[in-house]
């Protein structure tokens, strides 16, 4: 395994098989690669679940208290509440943040 991981570059999981495809210095590893089963496949899976959670710090959803019977949220380190989605699924949720998160997408994208 280890072996694997150290002869790709960093790339995004999901493009393994095509990494083995393309790239020349993963040739060996390429004709070997059945010897893998289905890594390839089960590796490009994880690629899409999420690593972990962090609270952005420009993301703030304004709301009534209701807000936390409405969404799942989860409380931060510091204890306060933390909605468990992204911008995509807060705004097609319609609660009303649209406004904050575009807020919240300014202040990311601004250079400091």
């Amino acid at each position: 395994m280890g072996e694997i991981a150290k002869s790709f570059p960093h790339l995004p999981a999901r493009d393994i098989r095509a990494a083995l495809v393309e790239l020349p210095e993963l040739r060996q590893l390429a004709a070997r690669a059945k010897e893998f089963g289905p890594l390839w496949e089960l590796a490009e899976g994880l690629d899409a679940l999420p690593r972990g959670y962090a609270m952005h710090p420009c993301g703030v959803i304004l709301s009534n208290a209701s807000l936390l019977d409405r969404l799942p949220v989860q409380p931060t380190p510091a204890g306060y509440p933390m909605v468990q989605a992204d911008k995509e699924d807060v705004d097609s949720l319609g609660v009303g943040a649209g406004a904050a998160m575009s807020v919240s997408y300014r202040c990311s994208s601004t250079t400091w």
